[in-house]
């Protein structure tokens, strides 16, 4: 029964931790410091019965193939020697030691450049913590071997966390992290197997058991301490800056957490910059300022220039695509390199939607690329059907495709069924129904369907009076509808035009005309409104 239940925890540790690898080295120390307890003949059924699930574990990671992919920034000891790898391996070894001792200097995060890697340089702090681990390392492990025989206990603990530290140490074999507290926990039962057993060799049991209340109290209040920091991201990782200064990752993190917050905008730039002062190729750190740049007035080129940093170094970084495309759609001139990016974007990921819906955002802008734009629109919603503004912005380009406005009132009616309070589909779908014949109250439906939505909608309450204009009796409404679209836009030139041309029909009314015609010009010079103010003046005479 107890080598069942020992196979089962085997095969059951292996499948879910592979540091569960361990157990056959911590039972051969268990047998090595207490040997007398069986002969080894009586000891090899259980070392037998354990290749089995070593077997099982070994014939499934065969089949799976899988592959350790280590990265630059997770494990910088990729890219050292293999002395270097190893003394800087040492010192990560020195610092677990030093928190198990007192943890008060907790990170989430040590990947690039929290550690620095060992260097031969002289009165370097940094390489000294690398021999003084190192000699403490080689020290407790001739303790153990010198403690064998006299202090059972103490050999066992001692080399309980080396041997549980193995897998994880970046000794033999480079893993995925360089460093990590989790990697700790463990191998600290050996350590704590030690504190035990020392207190009890060299105190008093009652003194042995204050001294360990003391302890217990100590460190509860440092967990509890800890667990303020993952009451938020941004405290998390604002404390995680402040364990590991040097790590570029937190600072990247940090600054992700500032960027929704418009206020801390400067301090989430701030935070990006130091990840790249940390590592310069740092793609993430180089995107995520792009986005923050964004945002800043006029600093428009020095976002386009982080994208594109970006991505030089991941040229396959499809969001940077999109971000960057939809940078540049904003400057005049660059439509063309703004297509080009999201064309990037849609080739990198086609299953991406957002970079199909925006390319199709821009082709609509470009004369002559309306079929292009609806084929963009329609492969975002093939890819994500449930997309109201897909369905809306499909819609205004079929609108303006010969024969296809029936399917332009489809798509806008599907994207108000997705999304019944889209005052845009709500303002399209009266735009097109209001150029349709008989169709005209369904228009005006519509319209005011978008400004019990949004009441201070402009364009909606113009258009609104143009429909009301076209229909009899009702010029008083479409007054006041021009009206109420330049209380909320004045500078609305379309409005002033209209309201214009309504006042002049209206007797005793031309001076009000007058005074709206020349509001528009003053806004936007039309020859067509100038003839029409150029017609009432010389009537006037």
């Amino acid at each position: 029964a107890w080598l069942a239940a020992m196979v089962a925890a085997q095969a059951f540790g292996l499948l879910a931790k592979e540091n569960a690898a361990v157990l056959p080295g911590i039972l051969l120390l268990f047998d090595l410091a207490w040997p007398e307890r069986a002969t080894w003949r009586a000891r090899a059924p259980a070392y037998a019965a354990l290749a089995l699930p070593f077997a099982l574990w070994l014939y499934l990671r065969s089949q799976v193939q899988t592959h350790m992919l280590i990265h630059f920034l997770e494990n910088p000891l990729v890219s050292a020697g293999f002395l270097t790898a190893r003394l800087t391996a040492v010192k990560v070894t020195g610092k677990l030691l030093c928190l198990f001792v007192w943890p008060g200097r907790l990170s989430a995060d040590y990947s690039y450049n929290a550690i620095p890697l060992f260097g031969w340089r002289p009165f370097q702090w940094e390489d000294a913590k690398a021999l003084i681990a190192l000699a403490v390392c080689v020290g407790a492990a001739l303790l153990a071997l010198r403690l064998r025989h006299r202090r059972k206990p103490l050999f066992f603990f001692l080399a309980f966390f080396f041997v549980a530290l193995l897998p994880t140490a970046n000794l033999v074999k480079l893993i995925g992290s360089i460093m990590a507290e989790r990697f700790a926990y463990l191998p600290s039962l050996g350590l704590a197997g030690c504190a035990v057993v020392a207190l009890h060799m060299l105190v008093r049991r009652r003194t042995a058991w204050i001294a360990m209340a003391l302890v217990c109290v100590g460190l509860a209040a440092r967990t509890y301490a800890r667990n303020l920091d993952w009451r938020d991201e941004m405290g998390f990782w604002s404390s995680t800056v402040n364990a590991s200064p040097g790590s570029a990752r937190p600072h990247n993190n940090l600054g992700n957490a500032l960027l929704p917050r418009p206020s801390r905008l400067p301090d989430a730039i701030a935070e990006f910059e130091a990840a790249l002062r940390i590592w310069p190729d740092y793609t993430d750190a180089h995107y995520n300022l792009g986005n923050a740049l964004a945002q800043v007035p006029g600093r428009g080129p020095d976002a386009i220039a982080e994208y594109q940093r970006a991505l030089r170094l991941e040229p396959d970084f499809a969001q940077a695509h999109i971000n960057l495309g939809n940078l540049l759609a904003q400057i005049p001139g660059r439509g063309s390199d703004a297509v080009a990016q999201l064309e990037a974007a849609v080739r990198t990921d086609p299953d991406l939607a957002d970079a199909h819906y925006n390319l199709g955002t821009i082709l609509a802008q470009i004369p002559g690329r309306g079929s292009d734009a609806a084929a963009q629109f329609q492969a975002a919603l093939r890819i994500q059907p449930g997309s109201a503004k897909a369905h809306n912005n499909l819609g205004s380009v079929l609108s303006h495709m010969p024969g296809r406005q029936a399917e332009a009132v489809a798509e806008y009616q599907e994207a108000l069924r997705l999304q019944p309070n889209y005052a845009r589909a709500h303002y399209n779908l009266g735009n097109i129904l209001s150029q349709m014949p008989g169709r005209q109250s369904e228009a005006i439906a519509e319209y005011r369907a978008a400004l019990r939505i949004q009441p201070d909608y402009a364009d909606a309450h113009n258009n609104l009076a143009n429909v009301f204009l076209q229909m009899t009796g009702r010029m008083a409404d479409a007054i006041a509808e021009y009206q109420a679209a330049l209380r909320f836009q004045p500078d609305l030139a379309e409005a002033h035009a209209n309201l214009g041309s309504a006042l002049a029909q209206m007797p005793g009314r031309m001076a009000e005309a007058i005074t709206e015609y020349e509001a528009a010009l003053r806004i936007t010079p039309d020859p067509e409104v100038r003839r029409r103010l150029d017609r009432l003046l010389a009537g006037k005479r």
